[in-house]
């Protein structure tokens, strides 16, 4: 069973400290499709019953991860 969870695009906003609507116009434009496959990551992961493909799974989260936290650093530098 996966130890991840989906995320909502409102709740990443809110983890990054985002209020403004215009910065975050700017995060969602780059933001959607990642956040989506994320979210389809974690269903599989859950899905997965292979200890192996889980651990590929879990990597391949954590670097969509490490990306989601790029998007919102770069946007946020400008």
């Amino acid at each position: 069973m996966s130890t991840y969870k989906q995320k909502s695009i409102e709740t990443l906003f809110k983890k990054h400290g985002v209020n403004d609507p215009d910065q975050k116009d700017k995060i969602l434009r780059e933001l959607t499709e990642v956040v989506y496959d994320y979210n389809m990551l974690v269903v599989k992961a859950e899905k997965e019953g292979d200890k192996y493909v889980q651990k590929q799974i879990a990597e391949d989260i954590q670097e969509t991860e490490n990306r989601i936290s790029e998007i919102f650093d770069d946007v946020l530098k400008k």
